[in-house]
């Protein structure tokens, strides 16, 4: 594997068909760094289905992330279906999960469009966690008044299982919302805190 990547980095300085053509043969039977690196190097729009793919590895994600980032808008549409491909499924794998939020994450580091946001909206309603926020982000951005007044709600919703960093996201998304959202954010922490502590507040 240490010999196909690095052979994978020598040969995409060969500026080639051949070369591309042998690379993405191999990144689609090998998925090692190297061999996505060199890959990534052409930015040809065919291989964004393989770095997409490659998000649900953990060792090839932040390889994978940095090409995508490089395509641009040009690797929107394959993410926007990555974020939405088994949405809603009675079991979905960890591996897949990953992909998942992993495509989510870039689309809001990058920005939809209105009719993007059509196609993710229905995310919102997921039952994971941090799809659900990262759906949410996307709508605070794209989303007309009807959508942000169900993705505070949805907010509101996950908030007490979500885990503390998570948490601390989710206030921030609310408070930017205007005080009164502040005002609830303020007063639902009180309220957790009071509940989590051995003797309660006492009056």
């Amino acid at each position: 594997e240490v010999v196909i990547s690095a052979a994978a980095r020598a040969l995409s300085h060969c500026r080639e068909g051949w070369v591309y053509g042998l690379l993405h043969d191999l990144a689609r039977r090998h998925h090692l760094q190297g061999v996505l690196g060199g890959l990534g190097s052409f930015r040809r729009v065919e291989s964004v289905p393989v770095f997409v793919d490659a998000l649900q590895e953990d060792e090839l994600r932040p390889i994978a992330e940095a090409v995508l980032r490089a395509f641009g808008p040009t690797a929107r549409p394959g993410l926007i279906a990555a974020a939405r491909e088994g949405g809603g499924a009675r079991y979905e794998s960890d591996s897949h999960l990953r992909k998942r939020r992993s495509a989510l994450a870039l689309l809001v580091d990058a920005g939809v469009s209105d009719r993007d946001w059509l196609l993710l909206r229905p995310l919102v309603d997921e039952a994971d966690h941090r799809i659900v926020l990262l759906a949410c982000e996307l709508g605070m951005k794209a989303g007309d008044a009807s959508d942000l007044a169900h993705i505070r709600s949805r907010l509101r919703a996950i908030r007490p299982d979500a885990m503390w960093m998570h948490r601390d996201r989710i206030d921030r998304l609310l408070r930017a919302q205007g005080p009164r959202e502040a005002a609830r954010v303020t007063i639902g922490g009180a309220e957790a805190s009071r509940r989590s502590s051995p003797d309660g507040w006492k009056a």
